[in-house]
């Protein structure tokens, strides 16, 4: 099954996250932040990324630039419950970006259930 990297500075989303992922048979690591996200994007192996676009230590936005500048092909998803702008504006901004699929937090488990067989079948 499909290795996933959830990225998010809020502890319960990511946990949150990982559990309903790993109940459906994928493999999870987490990042708390964009620097630790890149670092494990670097060393391990991942199919897909899914990330939060406000968070300190580098943002979502800086984090989905250096993933589509290191591979075109990277799948991202990304999810935001807004911060300075609307959340709306931020994931415009991650599809702007390359991200393949945006979720408004609080982020809803069937159709993020739904994109990733989209994306892995």
């Amino acid at each position: 099954m499909a290795r996933i990297l959830v990225v998010d500075d809020d502890s319960l989303i990511r946990d949150l996250l990982a559990q309903v992922l790993e109940t459906q048979g994928y493999e999870v690591v987490q990042a708390a932040n964009g620097l630790d996200a890149l670092v494990i994007y670097e060393s391990e192996q991942v199919d897909l990324v899914i990330t939060d676009m406000v968070m300190p230590n580098k943002n979502g936005i800086e984090l989905i630039r250096d993933l589509i500048d290191r591979d075109p092909a990277t799948m991202i998803f990304a999810m935001s419950g807004g911060g300075h702008l609307a959340s709306s504006d931020y994931l415009r901004l991650a599809e702007i970006l390359g991200a393949k699929r945006t979720f408004a937090k609080p982020i809803e488990i069937r159709p993020l259930l739904n994109a990733l067989t989209e994306v892995f079948t």
